[in-house]
């Protein structure tokens, strides 16, 4: 019985003797990661909760976990990655445990300049969709929502297009 509870309860267990901030460094020598998501990996390998504070404390303080830097750099990757709405980047940087308020003037650029509209048309052609009725209309106009782009850009695009919805 106390075999089969063991294995309903998958913990993660130190594999090695490494220190919290041995574990950390290697971890961000793999991947660049934010607060939130060393924080995660940290606790699921068993370290206390002293142990990670200290260790993410020196790693800000030494400069190695900047949030506020791997905000901008992956904003930067995923706009230039193309094929996403403005909201799509935004949920992805939320989802890894990034604040966006760092991002205001990006934002902001990336509104004035159309960049939605622009993306929009790129992942179009990519795919290369041209669409000859409406119903192929409407499939392609859930690709852009699905994609983060604002029902603001698919009016746009559709207009543009010369489709109605």
């Amino acid at each position: 019985q106390s075999k089969a509870k063991a294995m309903m309860t998958p913990t993660k267990r130190k594999k090695n003797n490494r220190t919290a901030l041995q574990e950390a460094v290697w971890l961000l020598a793999r991947r660049p990661l934010s607060q939130k998501e060393l924080r995660l990996k940290l606790q699921q390998r068993l370290y206390s909760a002293s142990d990670i504070d200290e260790t993410l404390e020196t790693l800000t303080h030494r400069g190695a976990l900047d949030d506020v830097a791997l905000c901008r750099r992956l904003f930067q990757l995923y706009s230039e990655e193309g094929g996403h709405g403005l909201r799509y980047i935004l949920f992805k940087l939320k989802m890894r445990g990034l604040s966006t308020d760092c991002l205001a003037d990006e934002i902001r650029l990336w509104q004035d300049t159309d960049e939605d509209d622009r993306q929009a048309m790129l992942l179009l052609e990519k795919r290369g969709v041209h669409p000859a009725n409406e119903a192929e209309s409407r499939k392609m106009l859930r690709l852009l929502a699905t994609r983060g782009f604002s029902p603001a850009t698919l009016y746009r695009i559709a207009d543009r297009l010369g489709y109605e919805e």
